[in-house]
């Protein structure tokens, strides 16, 4: 049996009101329970709860400053904004990149990626880098460590701002190209690596033009002298040739492998 025409109309009009007064009854009921919610102190954030996937996580008490919780501002979980929270914690020089979930009843829950520093800037007091050539304070967020330095030879100017971003600097491209290097190549030479200075390795003059590395310490301490277009063929004669200056009777504390296929070296005490 056909229904007419327009009783089928009054019968989609009033579904389509039935339907959407459920809707906007459902929508007013959940809003009226977060605004409850919103106001019960049984809803107060007393918790942070991280994951890191970095070995060293940062301190709690670190993330709970940027994310400006305390105990001494209670903060309603239900008032706390997400999108906000993860902002500012991308917004530290120490973290890569962050999510944000929030726990009922009083839970943040924070899970993010850190900054690993991989060298010191020798440039500045307290700072390191990480592979990315991003600087980062480095007390006192991480234990302490034998890292090698690099020196660029900056002007020593004002640090602010300098946290956080990347360094572009040709220089410093070439010290962690180098530092990579070493790293994969010779594993077992990268922990000797006391400190690598570019800061003459686009010097105008090529007499003065050179990257100069520190392997090892005390009586095995050498420095080798190279040029930053040639530093895998250097490197590779350097490896050759340690073990075998090592053993000599004085072995020698500067190495200049500056030009292709030789090698000066200079004894301690000469030159």
């Amino acid at each position: 049996m056909r229904m007419p025409f327009g009783k089928a109309v009054k019968m989609i009009l009033v579904s389509t009101l039935l339907v959407s007064g459920s809707a906007a009854a459902v929508v007013g009921y959940l809003r009226y329970v977060s605004s409850q919610k919103a106001h019960d102190d049984k809803y107060t954030i007393v918790a942070i709860v991280q994951t890191c996937s970095e070995k060293e996580a940062l301190k709690t008490v670190y993330l709970a400053e940027v994310l400006d919780l305390s105990i001494d501002k209670p903060v309603n979980l239900y008032r706390f904004n997400g999108k906000m929270a993860t902002q500012r914690l991308m917004q530290s020089p120490l973290i890569k990149s962050a999510e944000v979930r929030k726990i009922p009843p009083g839970t943040i829950y924070v899970d993010y990626v850190s900054r690993v520093p991989i060298a010191f800037l020798a440039d500045y007091a307290n700072t390191a880098i990480d592979a990315e050539g991003v600087p980062i304070p480095f007390k006192p967020f991480f234990t302490p460590k034998k890292l090698p330095e690099i020196y660029l030879g900056l002007d020593g100017g004002e640090r602010d701002g300098l946290w956080g971003n990347v360094l572009e600097d040709q220089r410093m491209e070439l010290a962690l190209e180098v530092l990579h290097y070493l790293a994969i190549s010779y594993p077992e030479e990268i922990v000797k690596v006391q400190r690598i200075d570019v800061s003459q390795s686009n010097a105008s003059s090529y007499g003065q033009r050179q990257v100069v590395i520190v392997f090892g310490e005390d009586a095995e301490r050498q420095i080798v002298r190279l040029i930053g277009d040639n530093y895998v063929e250097a490197l590779a004669n350097y490896h050759e040739l340690r073990h075998y200056l090592l053993k000599s009777e004085e072995a020698p504390k500067i190495i200049d492998l500056r030009i292709p296929q030789l090698a000066f070296y200079v004894k301690e005490g000469e030159g």
